[in-house]
């Protein structure tokens, strides 16, 4: 509403007058613009009442039916219960419920992972085996699901797949790495006591064919890098001082 300031005189000097805009406006009209604000509040107040009362339908709703997938709709069980909801309440319900799968599977799906993880991780093909098992898993998870439903088991159920299979993956691949570090260091301590009897019988002959034999085999050790130059001349040293043991033994 606007204020007009209309000047006029009169014998004692200018006189001002403010006046509204509000007087070009009829009663009626006025009315009708009351009326429709309270409206509008009246359909906002009934909306969220709806919407809340959706999402509280969901919330009490049992898991089970929640996470068991309807074979005709795709979605969860109880979905089919909001037929008769109105607009509101039917989309704030059916929002809710899936907020609540999500929850629910994501739940699932984690759990799974973990186990399935802590089952394989010593086997040599932990990878693969995790997979295959953890694709089932997955398999019978969304059986019958559709549309969102599905794909968010999908999705979720790729990123643990390839989060976990990484780690596997990796854990084998340490494995691995310690256990030829393992096999490595036994073989030098079996070289060791070889290289005693070699120089015990005084047999140069075999030394110098042994020491080469070993050397090549360290070189493939540090061609996968599990020994280095330096290690290499130090084993070398190794079977050379028990091989001189051996014959100090045979001499004495």
């Amino acid at each position: 509403m606007t204020i007009k300031r209309i000047e006029s005189r009169s014998f004692l000097g200018p006189i001002r007058i403010n006046t509204s805009s509000s007087g070009a406006s009829s009663v009626g009209e006025q009315v009708v613009r009351f009326a429709d604000s309270q409206r509008e509040r009246h359909y906002k107040v009934a909306v969220a009442a709806a919407e809340n009362s959706g999402k509280l339908l969901a919330a009490e709703a049992d898991l089970t039916s929640i996470t068991n997938i309807d074979q005709n709709t795709g979605k969860s069980e109880i979905i089919n219960q909001a037929i008769n909801l109105g607009t509101f309440q039917k989309e704030a319900f059916e929002n809710a419920v899936f907020l609540r799968f999500k929850n629910a599977v994501e739940d699932k799906i984690a759990s799974k992972a973990s186990q399935l993880s802590a089952k394989y991780e010593n086997e040599n093909n932990a990878p693969e085996l995790f997979t295959q098992e953890f694709k089932s898993f997955l398999d019978g998870l969304g059986q019958d699901s559709k549309g969102f439903y599905k794909q968010y088991i999908v999705d979720r159920g790729g990123n643990y797949l390839e989060a976990k299979r990484t780690d596997l993956e990796n854990a084998r691949t340490r494995r691995i790495y310690q256990e030829t570090i393992d096999e490595k260091n036994e073989g030098i301590e079996k070289q060791s006591k070889f290289f005693f009897h070699i120089g015990n019988r005084l047999d140069h002959a075999q030394f110098a064919k042994s020491l080469q034999q070993e050397l090549t085999n360290q070189k493939v050790y540090e061609s996968i890098g599990v020994t280095d130059k330096e290690e290499i001349s130090d084993v070398r040293k190794i079977l050379r001082k028990s091989a001189v043991s051996g014959a100090i033994a045979k001499i004495l």
